[in-house]
């Protein structure tokens, strides 16, 4: 809502997803990146993300969303 008040055009793909179980953009390469991340989430489904390729530099912990975010 924020983006389109402000008159800011993009491509939020065909449907509304969840970045971390549904990517609309896998091989989308950006600049800017607006979020609102779920800090201090417990809970965050570290167990269905385990094996993805994203963790470049290893898997965060299951019961702290923060550092999936960073």
């Amino acid at each position: 809502m924020n983006m389109a008040i402000r008159g800011i055009d993009a491509d939020l793909g065909p449907y509304q997803a969840d970045t971390f179980f549904n990517d609309l953009h896998p091989t989308l390469k950006a600049d800017f990146i607006m979020a609102n991340p779920p800090f201090n989430l417990s809970n965050w489904g570290q167990d269905k993300l385990k094996e993805d390729k994203r963790w470049k530099y290893g898997t965060p912990p299951a019961g702290n969303a923060n550092y999936a975010w960073i």
